[in-house]
């Protein structure tokens, strides 16, 4: 079947009605904010059935009404809102997977360079792809013809480039701060060999070592985005770069040689990594420190689940043994020049990144006590029974609670890709609160019941595009295109605690990622990336020193909850 044959058979993107956004909302800003900030919300909640806010939804409903049938209302909105954002990639939008080498045994970097080169192969050739399905149905498969693309800065907004179908298939490959590309394919259009790429790469290596570093071209790709705009006309400015500039963007992919020396986090270098050698505006980075191998995405084109879609099949075709290939090397050095006050301008835009870099820590840790299959003997949900160790955690770190967003995805609605979750429910800080000051078991156990409902109810409720946060969205864009004043809940302080990101978590597992991770959203926040496999909970956290406390610290207390939480169910275990 065709990846994209069921797509013309799934819904339309819906608009949830405004009465109950209005009433989810009350929900959702409940358990975050003192009262005085809740009254003035409720006020402005009020206001938002009112006429000026029906207006703006009738608006909203009309511009989607203009859009091609079934195409999705929100989609060109979430482009914009990703390409007009201003802030820097890397930490803030990217985010990473760490790759289970053991899997794909030795030389797992050139395997996985050789297998997706087949792969995009196939993307390119709009050969045949089996539908992402799920016990609901199919998931829609749109996201997967714009998946290899470079994000070019621009002021203001930034553009997608996609390499023409037609051109050879190359890689970028940066080692040392040096650039090159690799065709993965010969002239005859037959692809290189894994073995064949271990040779290649080694020649650049080799080439490498015996040139002194240029200016960090990479940190470009690392500043705040009209910066790097800035940045790359200036470069454009030559015409050696320009010819250069276009050859790496063209490349399907860049693959990252990081120096042999060992880090203290490998995922630190994944979400975060030398400026020098990366290239944050590339949808997909390959990142090898020789003896680790992980991968780096950016995040505006699509999301997470469709590229471990395309990683399963490479992880396929790999564990299905490299086939033979062409030995035939074509390597390309890219020989940068600086024109005056670039390079400076580089180094500043590198050392403004690494600061910032350098005040997260992060923590990989598998915690056995939050396996799927200890978790269900007590009958619950893996991603409910998780996401209340989060809250409980903080809460025993800092005596608060904060915002928790959790990504679910509406992939069930043609081009559709998440709503935002809020695990943190009046029924969740109900049980922590309870739990910490020692309440009965009975009772625990009741209130920990109804906080995994009112989950599992938050989650159905995103998964069929019925959250209120998307919808806010619309509305915010009608109010700014039509020159309309903004709903009053978006100016209370209520709502913007919701908004703030304070604990970012979301959720991958695949048989070939170790950890999936990113970095904070908020300046005193926590990224959870995990995954709840059978054995364990993978869990990958970052966070920023303002949080209080280090990614370990929370690592730490999640683990020690998971162990403790059992003794409520001792009667059933």
């Amino acid at each position: 079947m065709q990846a994209f044959e069921t797509d013309r058979t799934l819904p339309a993107l819906p608009i949830p009605a405004l009465e109950h956004s209005r009433d989810l909302l009350k929900e959702l800003i409940a358990p975050l904010s003192p009262k005085a900030d809740l009254d003035a919300a409720e006020a402005a909640l009020e206001a938002l059935g009112a006429a000026q806010c029906h207006t703006l939804h009738e608006a909203l409903l009309r511009y989607r009404d203009s859009l091609p049938q079934g195409h999705s209302w929100l989609r060109p909105l979430w482009d914009d809102m990703y390409l007009t954002d201003r802030t820097r990639l890397p930490i803030n939008v990217n985010y990473a997977f760490k790759f289970l080498t053991e899997r794909w045994g030795e030389g797992s970097l050139c395997s996985l360079i050789a297998a997706m080169a087949r792969v995009i192969a196939r993307l390119r050739s709009d050969e045949n792809f089996s539908p992402e399905k799920t016990r609901d149905g199919f998931f829609s498969m749109d996201a997967l013809d714009y998946m290899i693309y470079t994000r070019i800065p621009s002021k203001g907004r930034d553009l997608w480039y996609y390499p023409p179908r037609s051109s050879q298939m190359t890689a970028a490959v940066v080692c040392g701060g040096r650039w090159f590309t690799l065709a993965l394919e010969d002239k005859n259009g037959v692809f290189l060999s894994a073995a064949t790429i271990s040779k290649a790469l080694s020649q650049i290596k080799e080439h490498a070592a015996k040139n002194a570093p240029q200016a960090p071209l990479g940190a470009l790709t690392c500043a705040e985005r009209d910066e790097a705009a800035e940045l790359r006309t200036l470069m454009l400015s030559n015409p050696q770069n320009r010819i250069n500039l276009e050859a790496l963007e063209k490349s399907v992919f860049v693959v990252c040689l990081d120096s042999a020396a060992p880090q203290a986090d490998f995922m630190a270098s994944l979400v975060a990594g030398p400026a020098q050698n990366r290239w944050h505006d590339k949808s997909l980075q390959i990142i090898s420190n020789g003896a680790e191998l992980g991968a780096n995405f950016e995040h505006s084109g699509c999301d997470a689940g469709l590229w471990a879609y395309l990683l399963s099949e490479a992880d396929r075709l790999i564990r299905e043994g490299s086939p033979t290939g062409s030995d035939e090397i074509f390597i390309r050095h890219l020989n940068f020049k600086f024109p005056e006050n670039a390079a400076q301008r580089l180094e500043a835009a590198a050392a403004d990144y690494t600061a910032i870099a350098q005040k997260i820590s992060f923590c990989n840790t598998r915690v056995e006590a939050a396996g799927k299959t200890k978790i269900k003997s007590i009958k619950c949900s893996p991603d409910a029974f998780v996401q209340l160790l989060y809250q409980m955690a903080y809460f025993s770190l800092t005596g608060t609670f904060r915002s928790v967003y959790e990504a679910a995805s509406t992939r069930s609605f043609y081009q559709g890709r998440t709503e935002a979750v809020r695990p943190c429910s009046p029924q969740s800080t109900a049980f922590v609160r309870a739990y910490f000051k020692g309440a009965d078991k009975n009772l625990l156990k009741q209130l920990f019941h109804d906080a995994i409902k009112e989950h599992a109810n938050r989650i159905q409720t995103a998964k069929n595009a019925q959250g209120a946060e998307r919808h806010l969205t619309g509305l915010s864009h009608i109010a700014k295109s039509e020159n309309l004043p903004l709903p009053e809940i978006f100016e209370t302080e209520a709502f913007r605690a919701l908004k703030r990101d304070t604990l970012s978590t979301s959720s991958m597992t695949a048989p070939y990622i170790s950890f999936f991770g990113f970095g904070p959203v908020a300046s005193n926040g926590l990224g959870i990336g995990y995954g709840v496999k059978d054995d364990a909970l993978c869990l990958s956290v970052s966070a920023y020193g303002d949080s209080g406390f280090s990614a370990a610290e929370f690592a730490e207390k999640v683990e020690k909850l998971a162990g403790e939480i059992y003794s409520l169910f001792d009667d059933i275990l």
